[in-house]
């Protein structure tokens, strides 16, 4: 399924950083799922748009918002919802933390950095690290951002680099995972806002 959805190259994306095949089979995760129509999605971190456009692109009816804190995939993103034809999504340059939304979202799809700031090499330039690097107090206020956006029964669909274990993070915040999927050295996770 990721090879119908898009090849890699059709994205306009900065030097320092490149998606890679997660982020589509986060795609295809999520279309598995059979979310409703006309839903309204929230797009944590979008990088270049890939995620969020991609699941535009295969749902019209959905509406949703790209939010991504880092100022150089701005223009990337925006020539990418012009090439795909997707400008009626809202882009929000912000973290998580400073965003401001008046609306609950039925849907949030995140593809946060896979690895800790304790473990792994760290990149010699901080663009790419911020992509690739975070430490768990970050990401558990990350998920804990997401939890408080979501409408009840609202789903956060994440992937994450398996063995790193995040339930310590879920249990207290009353999500509970419905679907798992595990390929490779990757997880992907649909938790649901059970209350």
């Amino acid at each position: 399924m990721v090879a119908d959805i898009l090849m890699n190259d059709d994205y306009r994306q900065p030097r320092f950083y490149r998606f890679n095949e997660d982020s589509l089979k986060l795609v295809s995760f999520t279309q598995s799922l059979n979310i409703a129509q006309n839903s309204r999605f929230l797009d944590i971190g979008s990088g270049c748009g890939v995620i969020g456009i991609e699941l535009a692109k295969l749902n019209p009816s959905w509406s949703g918002v790209l939010l991504e804190p880092q100022e150089e995939f701005i223009e990337y993103i925006k020539l990418n919802q012009k090439l795909y034809d997707t400008q009626y999504l809202k882009l929000v340059q912000s973290s998580i933390e400073s965003a401001d939304f008046s609306e609950k979202f039925n849907l949030i799809v995140f593809n946060p950095p896979y690895f800790f700031e304790e473990r792994g090499r760290a990149s010699k330039c901080q663009l790419r690290h911020s992509c690739r690097h975070i430490n768990y107090e970050t990401l558990s206020k990350w998920f804990e951002i997401a939890f408080n956006l979501l409408e009840r029964g609202g789903k956060l669909i994440y992937c994450f680099r398996k063995n790193r274990p995040l339930d310590d993070i879920f249990r207290p915040l009353g999500l509970a995972s419905s679907l798992y999927k595990e390929e490779g050295t990757v997880i992907y996770d649909c938790l649901e806002k059970l209350d």
